[in-house]
């Protein structure tokens, strides 16, 4: 019976001349720094040791994400191409400009609405939020097969909370999550932090959704959230309530919020990372 499943791998391009610069990239077509260079040799090095192979590289059509995915096609002997959708997010005015400057220039506001354009020319959160679910599913719609795929910490992140089923990044609220080298962090991989005194904000909750390899630590502060899952358990953690879920080979469950008597809903979520020899353990 052959293969079926589809795997996506997602890769943050190395170090770029404008890290060095330190200036905002967005458009800004930067190139590899020799850090990056070496960055993406050893990421190469590291999916060959690991067994990794893909049928394909897909990278972003700005130089350092395409720099970053030749070399690792060439290491690994895997074909490149590219797709715009896999851009960083269009930043406007601010592309190029230190950020001292930028921030004398264009002060970010206390609200910035996620349907305006970013820094008046750039693209608005919903944008950037649909191009990357557009491209996420041209990579699903080819089929059973392994993709890389090559871009950038914005719109990787825009990928990722589509797959989850989460909406855009608003005025810096919502799932964030980092494309470092993850060993400065793990086995830390998420802190989400939820809190709104706005009902319609949060009454949506998060829907039946699936993890795996990881547990995840939810913490109420204020007001409830109601927890059920695919094992059957069901649940409600108020304030000062802490539970405790453990993913193993895969579990889907559900965390519906409410707020308190005034409507105030607070709480935080840890996810952390199951060692490789317990990733496959029974979900509980």
């Amino acid at each position: 019976m052959s293969d079926s499943r589809i795997h996506v791998t997602l890769l943050r391009h190395g170090r770029s001349r404008a890290d060095d610069e330190r200036v905002h990239e967005g458009h800004y077509d930067s190139p590899l720094t020799e850090v990056g260079r070496g960055q993406a040799h050893a990421r190469a090095q590291a999916f060959a040791a690991r067994g990794l192979r893909f049928d394909r590289i897909v990278a972003s059509t700005l130089q350092r994400a395409q720099e970053t995915a030749a070399i690792v096609g060439a290491a690994l002997d895997v074909p490149v191409e590219t797709d715009p959708d896999w851009q960083e997010m269009n930043s406007g005015l601010l592309a190029g400009l230190p950020f001292d400057e930028a921030a004398k220039r264009y002060p970010q506001p206390a609200f910035r609405n996620p349907y305006e354009p970013y820094v008046v020319s750039g693209e608005s959160d919903w944008e950037v939020y649909c191009r990357a679910a557009r491209a996420v599913e041209k990579v699903v719609r080819r089929g059973a097969g392994s993709t890389l795929v090559v871009a950038h910490g914005g719109i990787l992140n825009a990928a990722l909370r589509s797959v989850a089923g989460a909406g855009p990044w608003v005025n810096r609220q919502g799932l964030a999550f980092g494309f470092g080298d993850t060993e400065r962090y793990d086995p830390f991989l998420l802190l989400d932090d939820f809190h709104s005194n706005f009902p319609p904000h949060y009454l949506k909750g998060f829907p039946w959704h699936p993890h795996r390899g990881i547990e995840t630590i939810t913490y109420v502060l204020a007001g409830t959230v109601e927890h059920g899952d695919s094992l059957g358990n069901r649940g409600t953690i108020g304030a000062g309530d802490i539970q405790w879920m453990t993913a193993g080979r895969g579990i889907i469950h559900q965390e519906m919020p409410k707020g308190d008597r005034v409507g105030q809903m607070h709480g935080f979520q840890l996810w952390a990372n199951l060692p490789a020899s317990l990733k496959m353990t029974a979900p509980r």
